[in-house]
């Protein structure tokens, strides 16, 4: 079984005056939005047969380090979570330097360390031309569903 990223595209960058998606000019004003949508058929990681999952996404910026993150909520006891979290808000200054997009699935655990469940790495280059996903760390079964829309 694999975690697939599923990416729902028309694009994630508008200009004032909108346009065809591309790399912003220098000065230009552009907005990054980035909805976690849902997850499909999660492998059960813990001895109840379910999961606590949640995603952890990061903006990665020119220098392979996190300059923005957020997470959802974990939602307990489900193999098929909804978060419908949409992020965008996310500040100009990160947005002009942005390498790739990094959503990390994870199992809340109370004790110890979460379990890892997947990870996938968008890059940017891949979200202008509209080709997702650059790949993804498969660890177990299910899908997680994003949607990079157009403001």
């Amino acid at each position: 079984p694999t975690v697939m990223l599923e990416a729902q595209q028309s694009g994630i960058f508008q200009r004032p005056d909108p346009g065809a998606a591309r790399v912003p000019e220098p000065g230009e004003v552009w907005n990054l939005t980035v909805m976690i949508k849902e997850a499909k058929g999660l492998a059960p990681m813990d001895s109840n047969g379910k999961s606590d999952p949640y995603i952890e996404f990061d903006v990665i910026d020119s220098h392979g380090r996190a300059a923005f993150r957020r997470k959802t909520p974990v939602v307990k006891k489900n193999l098929n979570p909804t978060w419908n979290m949409l992020y965008n808000k996310i500040p100009q200054k990160v947005i002009d330097d942005f390498y790739s997009l990094k959503f990390v699935c994870k199992d809340h655990d109370l004790f110890g360390n979460d379990d890892f469940m997947g990870v996938a790495t968008i890059k940017r280059k891949e979200i202008v031309e509209r080709i997702y996903p650059s790949g993804y760390n498969p660890v177990n079964g299910g899908k997680v569903t994003l949607e990079l829309p157009l403001e």
